[in-house]
C-alpha cells in the first residue's frame, strides 16, 4: 500500500481510509474498469446497422486506449496470471463476454463458438495496440500501429469471408 500511496502522489493514511487493504483497492478498480469496458462496447453495440468490417476492426483494436491512459494496471489485469486470483480471472472473462456479445451483436451470422475464439484474438491484439500507444520511439511507433490495424482488419476479413462465415 505504501508503493501504491507514493505511485498515486497519496498520504497512505488517506488511501487506507477508502481502501483497509489492497483487495479492496484492486476490487474497486476492475469495477472501475469493468463500467468503462461496459461503456466502450456498449457503444459498438449502440450501431442499429452492423458496420463496416475496417470500422468495426478498428472500434476493437482502439477500444482499451482510453483505459490505457489511466495506466498500465488495465492491462495487467487482463494478463493470464498463474496467481489463482478468482477475481482478475472473473473480470478477464468478463471482457471476453463482452468482446464476443459485440462480435454477435455486429456478426449475427457467427456460429457457435466463433465469436468466443475471436475475441480472445481480438484481446490481445487490443492489449498489443495498448502497449504500442505507450512506446517511447516515434518512428517506430506509428508504424506498427498502422500495420497492426491492417493485421486485425485482414484477420476480421478473412475470419468472416465478407460476411459469409463458414465453420
Amino acid at each position: 500500500m505504501a508503493e501504491i500511496a507514493m505511485r498515486s502522489d497519496t498520504r497512505t493514511g488517506s488511501l487506507y481510509r477508502f481502501f483497509p487493504n489492497k483487495e479492496s483497492l484492486f476490487s474497486a478498480m476492475m469495477r472501475r474498469y469493468q463500467v468503462k469496458i461496459d461503456s466502450i462496447f456498449d457503444s459498438i453495440d449502440a450501431k442499429e446497422v452492423s458496420l463496416p468490417l475496417p470500422e468495426l476492426s478498428d472500434r476493437f483494436l482502439y477500444a482499451f486506449l482510453e483505459l490505457n491512459r489511466e495506466g498500465a494496471s488495465v492491462a495487467r489485469l487482463l494478463e493470464e496470471q498463474p496467481d489463482g486470483s478468482i477475481k482478475r480471472e472473473a473480470f478477464r472473462r468478463n471482457v471476453l463476454h463482452r468482446i464476443a456479445r459485440s462480435l454477435k451483436w455486429q456478426l449475427p451470422e457467427l456460429k457457435g463458438h466463433q465469436a468466443d475464439d475471436m475475441a480472445f484474438v481480438l484481446l490481445h491484439n487490443m492489449k498489443v495496440m495498448m502497449a504500442f500507444s505507450v512506446m517511447k520511439d516515434e518512428e517506430v511507433r506509428p508504424g506498427a500501429i498502422r500495420e497492426l490495424r491492417r493485421m486485425n482488419r485482414l484477420y476480421l476479413k478473412n475470419r468472416l469471408k465478407d460476411r459469409q462465415v463458414t465453420p
